[in-house]
């Protein structure tokens, strides 16, 4: 995890290290498209190309962002029934994670490759809960 000093900081760095940079945002918010119908990250990493997968805050999304940091994402969002509020972050994260490897066409060997490659490792052992659900 890198830090930035501020969002325009980010923005700089992110459109010189990657070819396309997607954002993920309210349907009802800046006119954006359905992640399973954008084929933006599917034609970039089929192409060799590098995406960077931006996440709003969970409170307020991209609304923090100027109209020019806007501007330089390829805004999208997850469809989810008009009864559900919103995603918490996480589970978007996820879902938003899930669907560019999806989209880029990588098999599970290809993603623990990539990640072994990168040192990263799952956690091992086993979660015990301390609460009375006794979840596992």
């Amino acid at each position: 995890m890198h830090e930035h000093p501020s969002t325009d900081a980010f923005f700089d760095e992110a459109a010189s290290e990657f070819d396309l940079l997607v954002g993920f945002s309210a349907p009802h918010r800046f006119g954006v498209e359905p992640l399973p119908e954008y084929t933006g990250i599917r034609d970039t990493l089929g192409s060799g190309g590098k995406v960077c997968l931006v996440l709003g805050s969970e409170t307020h999304g991209m609304e923090f962002l100027s109209q020019e940091q806007r501007d330089r994402l390829s805004l999208v969002y997850l469809p989810i029934s008009p009864a559900v509020r919103s995603l918490n972050l996480a589970t978007c994260a996820g879902v938003a994670l899930y669907e560019a490897a999806r989209q880029g066409g990588f098999t599970q060997a290809q993603l623990e490759a990539a990640a072994e490659q990168q040192s990263l490792k799952a956690p091992t052992g086993r979660w015990e809960g301390t609460g009375a659900d006794h979840h596992r």
